[in-house]
C-alpha cells in the first residue's frame, strides 16, 4: 500500500501523546464528499526495529483489517511503499486509557465537572468496552499478547477501543523488556504460563486484563513498583500477586482474584466478567491510594534463558528518557507495595490457594 496523496498530514500527536511520532490528518473521500480523520503512525518510531518483527506486524496487520467491532480501533492500512512507513487507523481523540486516566487523578472523587468523566459508573463503563473488545477476539481466535492500559484508546464519546497491536511500545518503551530473540515482552502484565512456558491463550489475556484493571483503578499506577523485572517474573511464576487496589469494592476485589488463578482453566471467560459488571454498573471505583508512579523504576531486563532455568539474571541497560525523569521510588514506596506469599502469613494468601 502506498500512502495516497488523499490522505493530508495536520498537527502531530494526540492527548496524552508522549511519543509525537503519530500524526491526525483527513482522508478525503472524493470530490464533494466530507472526509474522516484518521490517526497516521510513523512506524519509524516503534518498537518494530528487526526484520522478523517487522514481518510479524504486518502479519498479523493482515488480520486485523479484518476486525469490525465497537471497542476494536479499526486499521485502515499500512503504507509500506517508500520511507517512512505509516499505519493508518481511525482517530481516537482522547489518546489512550493511561494518559487519559493520568491526566484526570486530581479530580477523581471530587465534587467538580472534570469528576463526570471518571465516576464509577463511567469506569466500569470503560472496564466493559475492555471486556467487549476483548471478548471479539476471542471469538474471532485471536489472542492479544499486550492487553494493558496503554493499548486501550479513548475515543469520542469516551468508547474504549482495544488497539495498537505491537505498536504502543513507541509510547512505552520502558514497559518492554528485551526476551533475548524471543523481541520485546510486558513482564508485568503476562501470566505464569507466558512467562515460564511462551503459552498465550484468551485465558493469558483475562490474566492480563486482572493487571489492566488494577491500572484502571489506580488511575494508571505502575504494576509491581519496587521490584525489578526479574523479581517480576520469579514472583508471578511462584504464584504470588499483586495486592487488590486500597478501598476497592468487593466484587472488583473478587474479578481480581479469578482473573489472577495460577490454573489458566479456573479463570473467567470475557462473558462471565460481562454479566458480573452488568449487575453492578459501578463496581470500578477510584482507588487513589496506591503509589502514584507511573512508569517503570528500573532498567533491568531478563535474559530469556533464565527465565526457563528458574534463576534469573539481569543486566543493566540504557534507560528510556521518560525512565531517566521517573527514578523516584523511596523505600516508602516499596513498604506500602504488597505482595501475596504463597502461604498464610500475616493474612495475606497464595495465587493458588484462593
Amino acid at each position: 500500500m502506498e500512502l495516497s496523496p488523499v490522505l493530508h498530514l495536520d498537527e502531530c500527536g494526540g492527548e496524552g501523546d508522549p511519543s509525537g511520532k503519530h500524526y491526525s490528518g483527513n482522508r478525503k473521500l472524493g470530490e464533494g464528499c466530507v472526509g474522516c480523520r484518521v490517526w497516521v503512525w510513523d512506524l519509524r518510531s516503534s518498537a518494530l526495529r528487526g526484520e522478523g518483527e517487522w514481518l510479524e506486524f504486518l502479519s498479523e496487520a493482515e488480520t486485523m483489517k479484518m476486525f469490525e467491532h465497537k471497542n476494536i480501533v479499526k486499521l485502515l492500512g499500512v503504507c509500506t511503499k517508500g520511507e517512512p512507513a505509516f499505519a493508518v487507523m481511525e482517530l481516537m481523540i482522547h489518546g489512550d486509557l493511561k494518559n487519559f486516566l493520568l491526566a484526570r487523578r486530581q479530580f477523581a472523587n471530587q465534587d467538580c465537572k472534570e469528576a463526570e468523566d471518571v465516576t464509577p459508573i463511567k469506569l466500569t463503563s470503560m472496564t466493559v468496552d475492555i471486556i467487549g473488545g476483548l471478548g471479539y477476539l476471542a471469538e474471532m481466535k485471536f489472542v492479544h499478547r499486550d492487553l494493558a492500559l496503554r493499548n486501550c484508546m479513548v475515543g469520542s464519546g469516551y468508547v474504549v477501543k482495544l488497539g495498537d497491536f505491537g505498536m504502543a511500545r513507541a509510547m512505552y518503551d520502558s514497559d518492554y523488556y528485551r526476551f533475548g530473540r524471543k523481541g520485546m515482552l510486558p513482564v508485568r502484565w503476562m501470566s505464569p504460563e507466558s512467562l515460564a512456558d511462551g503459552v498465550f491463550t484468551i485465558k493469558s489475556d483475562v490474566w492480563s486484563l486482572g493487571v489492566t484493571l488494577w491500572e484502571l483503578a489506580t488511575f494508571g499506577s505502575f504494576p509491581y513498583q519496587g521490584f525489578s523485572n526479574g523479581e517480576v517474573v520469579e514472583i508471578v511464576k511462584q504464584g504470588r500477586i499483586m495486592d487488590k487496589p486500597q478501598g476497592c469494592t468487593s466484587e472488583l476485589n473478587t474479578l481480581l482474584t479469578e482473573c489472577w488463578r495460577k490454573d489458566p482453566l479456573h479463570r473467567p471467560d470475557p462473558d462471565k466478567i460481562l454479566e458480573l459488571l452488568s449487575a453492578h454498573p459501578a463496581m470500578v471505583t477510584a482507588c487513589l491510594d496506591s503509589p502514584m508512579s507511573s512508569v517503570a523504576t528500573d532498567e533491568e531486563c531478563v535474559e530469556p534463558g533464565d527465565i526457563r532455568r528458574g534463576s534469573v539474571r539481569t543486566w543493566r541497560g540504557t534507560p528510556s528518557p521518560s525512565l531517566k525523569r521517573s527514578r523516584t521510588v523511596t523505600q516508602l514506596t516499596q513498604d506500602r507495595i504488597k505482595i501475596l506469599m504463597p502461604h498464610r502469613e500475616n493474612g495475606v494468601t497464595s495465587a493458588g490457594a484462593v
